[in-house]
């Protein structure tokens, strides 16, 4: 990228309308997801890429910080020259396409958020408050691990957070099998650089709150959950409440974040119903 760092992508499909996969974290990868997502290339061109600092894309010399990934995504359609783009976002991802949105508004088509981020830094707190109440243990675990992620032991330590996390968020245990993404799959120095940049990233947000900037935000959005999702369901509320052109679908036998996994043939016919301009049936 042109005075900035290198950005790794990959590209699936042709010709549609063009989508481009804005993946969690922050401090994750392409990788826990893209996989599984790759079939919304069969009628679209999809485009995922690595964050800054993230997966195999450079960290670069400035400090990260949410701006600097805003602008990388507008480096990355300017890039690929797409004048109209829909945006998939899960969970920070799906907070990263509503501030590019708000920005680039005259870029983006329409918004798929998949298991979204907290709106606000109180749901923030609030939600890992409830996840220590359903799951005490495991998120104190996960809370250790964490840090861990900057040291030697960061391989060890990121596949024991998916273990714990992925039985914490599927509501079919069976289901995890099924999964083809694999966040873990890069090697240990990815993985401390993509922990530095996660906690610049959420340093630099401060004590958000989203609200103002979901007012000016005109285009359709489709927020997914789980039905089972240990998530409060005041944050799927709120966000319904803050988007002016919002709707939300909750998957009956998904939980956090994999619906595409648990239930995929309904996912994706919803997903690509969605990007033709039809909403989903309640």
């Amino acid at each position: 990228m042109e005075n900035g760092p290198k950005l790794f992508y990959k590209k699936f499909g042709s010709g549609g309308d063009t989508i481009i996969m804005v993946h969690g974290g922050p401090g994750q990868n392409m990788y826990g997801i893209g996989p599984d997502l790759e079939p919304l290339a069969r009628n679209n061109t999809l485009i995922m890429y690595d964050q800054r600092g993230c997966g195999l894309s450079e960290m670069g010399k400035d400090q990260v910080t949410y701006i600097k990934h805003m602008t990388d995504l507008e480096a990355i359609r300017v890039y690929f020259q797409i004048d109209s783009l829909i945006l998939v976002g899960q969970s920070w991802g799906a907070m990263l396409a509503i501030y590019y949105t708000t920005i680039y508004w005259d870029h983006v088509k329409r918004l798929l958020l998949i298991s979204p981020g907290p709106p606000t830094r109180k749901f923030f707190d609030d939600r890992f408050t409830a996840f220590l109440k359903k799951d005490s243990t495991g998120q104190a675990r996960v809370a250790n691990l964490r840090i861990q992620l900057k040291t030697d032991n960061a391989l060890s330590a990121c596949r024991e957070i998916f273990m714990i996390n992925d039985r914490f968020y599927f509501a079919n245990k069976k289901a995890i099998k099924r999964k083809k993404g694999d966040y873990c799959a890069v090697p240990p120095e990815v993985l401390i650089k993509q922990a530095t940049s996660g906690s610049a990233t959420l340093e630099s947000l401060g004590n958000y709150d989203l609200r103002a900037i979901c007012k000016i935000i005109k285009q359709p959005v489709l927020l997914m959950e789980g039905k089972w999702s240990p998530v409060p369901t005041a944050e799927m509320n709120y966000w319904r409440s803050i988007l002016p052109n919002a709707r939300s679908y909750i998957f009956s036998h998904s939980g956090h974040g994999y619906p595409f996994v648990e239930e995929p043939k309904k996912f994706f016919k919803i997903a690509n119903d969605f990007f033709k301009g039809k909403w989903p049936e309640d």
